[in-house]
């Protein structure tokens, strides 16, 4: 077995999942739904005694493996499970079974990863979210930064605003709130390469389609098919409760654990894709488990609704904003002091 540590930019992954990366302790609650968002979010490239390789892990729990030069290419699929030792073990079951493999990470820490390998063959293996990645642009890649934050567009008419949501619906509203509309959106990999956002708007008025040039988060290049847009841009900075949304909420919620302070002891609440959370005491002297949901209240603010096995944490956390830098949430519980995000 052999260990390989490596660094990466670790600007590009923060501004990828929205983190401000000025506290390093989500090492510690290393998770699958964490390993499993790196994986998916760009190519890693392996590099091995015959060759080089691009792993490119798809959502749907497949991957293709292709060398550097394009002149060989394979797929397979791929699964996380956890280990004796807590560790996320990542397996890779490859259709001819050449490139069979379990990478185990030890850890969670952007600057300082730590995997190793079961193929003795594998020399390094790095994840490449940085520089234009044009060539290894694929759907999966833009949908996530598509559902990720809110898209600004600017028209010769308005200043609008996109937000895409996981089901691929979408509404939008102009910046001022005067006018909103709903429709629904794919995507699609056009000849070139590229991959295509067509968007379909309930009255025909907003019907385009989006053409990405790269997936370079720092620096995307998006053209669209309606003459009178003038830009595109994400928007992922500052306060954006205006479009706060429970997609949005949703993805804050999986990204990293929640640190809860109460009047009797702090707590870790994890939350997984699949709606369920484990909740322990931050000593791991106590576990338990329960689901989760969400829900918009008549004021229009997110509501995270916990309910536990045991009952005894059941509760309701209220968003009054989406601002990452300054999430603002309050607790039913009256026994709850202050609610944080790990990520931050």
């Amino acid at each position: 077995m052999k260990l390989f540590k490596f660094s990466f930019l670790k600007i590009a992954l923060c501004l990828l999942f929205l983190n401000s990366c000025t506290n390093d302790e989500t090492i510690i609650d290393c998770t699958e739904d964490v390993i499993e968002s790196y994986l998916v979010e760009c190519p890693w490239d392996v590099n091995t005694t015959n060759s080089d390789y691009i792993y490119t892990f798809s959502t749907d729990q497949t991957l293709s493996i292709t060398t550097a030069n394009n002149s060989y290419a394979t797929t397979g699929t791929w699964s996380t499970s956890t280990n004796a030792a807590g560790q996320v073990v990542v397996t890779i079951t490859e259709e001819l079974g050449d490139f069979n493999d379990e990478w185990t990470f030890n850890n969670c820490d952007f600057s300082d990863l730590q995997v190793t390998s079961t193929d003795s063959t594998v020399n390094s293996i790095e994840i490449n979210c940085s520089g234009d990645i044009s060539n290894d642009c694929t759907e999966d890649v833009i949908e996530s930064y598509l559902v990720e934050c809110p898209w600004d567009v600017n028209t010769t008419s308005s200043d609008y605003i996109y937000t895409f949501s996981t089901d691929q619906t979408l509404s939008i509203t102009t910046a001022n709130n005067s006018y909103a509309t709903t429709g629904t959106w794919s995507t699609s990999t056009n000849a070139a390469g590229q991959v295509v956002v067509t968007i379909t708007e309930e009255l025909g008025d907003f019907n385009d389609e989006w053409t990405f040039n790269n997936c370079d988060f720092s620096d995307l290049q998006v053209t669209s098919t309606d003459s009178t847009v003038n830009s595109i841009e994400i928007n992922c900075s500052g306060d954006i409760s205006n479009d706060c949304t429970e997609d949005v909420i949703e993805s804050y919620l999986v990204e990293c654990p929640w640190d809860v302070n109460t009047t009797s002891s702090d707590y870790i609440y994890t939350f997984s894709t699949d709606q369920t959370l484990s909740i322990t005491i931050a000593d791991n002297s106590y576990a338990t488990t329960g689901t989760w949901s969400t829900s918009t209240n008549a004021a229009g603010q997110i509501v995270i609704t916990i309910v536990d096995v045991a009952s005894d944490f059941n509760d309701d956390w209220t968003f009054t904003n989406c601002d990452i830098n300054n999430l603002q949430v309050s607790s039913a519980n009256s026994t709850v002091n202050t609610i944080e995000s790990s990520c931050l």
